[in-house]
């Protein structure tokens, strides 16, 4: 079932995005309403500056770390994990909170290898897959091993070994409250996932359902009451001249075995392929992606899954454009917001036009609204969409608060009106 679109683009209850005096930050926002601005010193030896900005508008000064290519990730209320290049040959993790203070380092095993996904939970266990390089297989890196560092601990252990390791890729790793791991990856053609208790005893093998195709993505999540999710999207290039894709998910209740695989939906084009899975408590898990009309347009959809069953899909963009996936965030209560890039298709003759980064926000108990603008002025630059485009719901006062990098390079942060109910 699908739910009809949203209603044209509204008058944004979003303030105009200020300019934070940051240039092409990467930014994850936190529920404490912090946002972290990540920037790469050019200077020999390259490094990383962590900025954090204030809902008010008030710029921290900058914590350093002696860590390169990193990226960051948002868990429980203030808490942030960054990874990036300790040397050519390791990896660490830096954990604090994006209020400020120091911040933990703690390096990988070289053995490690490449990290190919990071998980943590709220409390700030945390997981790594560790394999091959992003060429190391025609659908994506190998995964080799996992790694855990227990909240609190000094170091990493190794906690699986991947068997038959050239032909698991895909990996992605879930850590659960109770600091448990649930693991998926496709192998043999084959998605399939395995999970771990708290102290580090692995079950067996579970097959969620075959696959095939030119690239695969696969997420998990677990939410508050231990269900998980896990969802996959395969691509098979050449078809229809821009390819076609099938979005599948399955999921599990707390120490249950998964269900069959559903379809969420399929034949969307493979340029357009985005979604994300974002846990949220009573209301149940959001599933956000990036579809297609019968227009062929891109279009952005949500839907809930509560209880194990998939709610109606509904459009957020807006009809005649093209609208990709960019972020999405889940509130205290089930609030929601979905951000994405909207602009409209070029021709030989006529240019594309200007990238605007819009959103839906929808109450715990209510559809999503009317297809929002944030960037007032279309400054959106396009080129940083999911990369450098954060987005979290306060979980003090339901305001949301989006980050994103303009066109003129510089990074920017928008505040909406809090949302009701």
């Amino acid at each position: 079932m699908l739910l009809p679109a949203a209603n044209a683009a509204a008058d944004a209850p979003w303030t105009t995005g200020t300019p934070v005096g940051i240039t092409r930050g990467s930014s994850v926002v936190t529920p404490a309403g912090n946002t972290v601005f990540l920037t790469t010193r050019t200077s020999t030896p390259r490094s990383t500056d962590l900025t954090t900005v204030g809902r008010d508008g008030l710029v921290r000064a900058p914590r350093h770390l002696t860590l390169t290519s990193a990226s960051a990730s948002v868990f429980g209320y203030d808490g942030i994990l960054i990874v990036g290049k300790a040397s050519a040959s390791q990896t660490a993790v830096a954990i604090g909170t994006a209020a400020g203070g120091p911040l933990r380092v703690r390096a990988l095993p070289s053995r490690a290898g490449h990290v190919i996904g990071v998980a943590v939970n709220a409390s700030g266990d945390v997981a790594v897959i560790g394999g091959s390089g992003p060429s190391g297989h025609t659908l994506g890196p190998q995964a080799r091993s996992v790694w855990r560092l227990r909240r609190g601990a000094k170091t990493f252990e190794e906690s699986l070994r991947f068997d038959h390791q050239r032909a698991v890729v895909g990996a992605t790793a879930s850590v659960t409250p109770s600091g448990g791991i649930l693991l998926a990856w496709q192998q043999n053609s084959q998605i399939r996932t395995r999970r771990s208790t708290p102290a580090g005893t692995w079950g067996a093998r579970q097959a969620l359902g075959h696959v095939s195709g030119d690239g695969i993505t696969i997420h998990a999540v677990t939410d508050d009451s231990g269900r998980q999710t896990v969802a996959w999207r395969t691509y098979w290039a050449g078809v229809d001249s821009e390819g076609y894709g099938l979005l599948e998910y399955a999921t599990a209740a707390s120490g249950k075995p998964f269900g069959p695989a559903q379809t969420a939906e399929p034949g969307f084009t493979g340029s357009a392929g985005a979604f994300i899975l974002v846990p949220g408590g009573p209301a149940g898990t959001l599933l956000a992606w990036t579809g297609a009309d019968d227009q062929a347009r891109s279009v952005v959809r949500a839907a809930t899954l509560t209880g194990g069953v998939l709610g109606a899909a509904q459009q957020l963009s807006t009809n005649g454009m093209n609208s990709v996936l960019a972020n999405a965030a889940v509130g205290p209560a089930g609030q929601a917001v979905v951000s994405w890039d909207a602009y409209t298709y070029g021709t030989t003759s006529t240019p594309a036009g200007d990238h605007c980064l819009h959103a839906a926000a929808r109450t715990a108990s209510g559809p999503f609204g009317a297809d929002e603008q944030i960037s007032q002025s279309c400054d959106y630059d396009q080129t940083f969409i999911k990369v450098e485009t954060g987005l979290a719901i306060d979980a003090d006062d339901l305001h949301p608060i989006a980050s994103y990098v303009g066109r003129d390079g510089n990074a920017r942060m928008a505040l909406r009106e809090p949302i009701a109910g």
